[in-house]
């Protein structure tokens, strides 16, 4: 029993297709975004990690752990778009079109991950030029 050759579910190589590029140059601009970051909130960062670090005893947390935050989204999305190019070089191999189908969710959760980042920096900006609107 395997899938229907003209599905909709044999073809999530087009639907990868299809939809990454947009995603990864949204992703691509929001990881521009980390170059544009304030000095004063990669200290603060990098502070609260030191902090982190000597409560647990780890030495494992960095300011650099928001450049994987962005980066590792990238790459995912990257090898989503490869699968789903060979999946459609090969449309009957249903490894590929279930490797494809898998790439394809995890790819959208990664994407997520990059809204959730982009959304934790938006409010840190915000509130820290609330906080300076305050002092002066």
């Amino acid at each position: 029993m395997g899938i229907v050759a003209d599905s909709f579910l044999s073809k999530p190589g087009s639907l990868v297709l299809s939809m990454f590029p947009n995603i990864l140059g949204f992703g691509i601009g929001v990881y521009a975004l980390v170059f544009a970051l304030s000095a004063k909130f990669v200290v603060e960062v990098q502070d609260t990690a030191e902090k982190q670090n000597a409560m647990s005893g780890t030495g494992k947390r960095t300011v650099l752990a928001l450049n994987s935050d962005m980066s590792y989204p990238l790459i995912v999305l990257i090898f989503a778009l490869a699968i789903g190019v060979v999946q459609q070089i090969f449309p009957a191999n249903e490894w590929l079109i279930v490797g494809c189908w898998w790439a394809f969710w995890y790819g959208l959760f990664v994407t997520l991950e990059v809204v959730s980042t982009l959304f934790r920096l938006g409010e840190h900006s915000l509130l820290e030029k609330l906080e300076s609107k305050q002092k002066n």
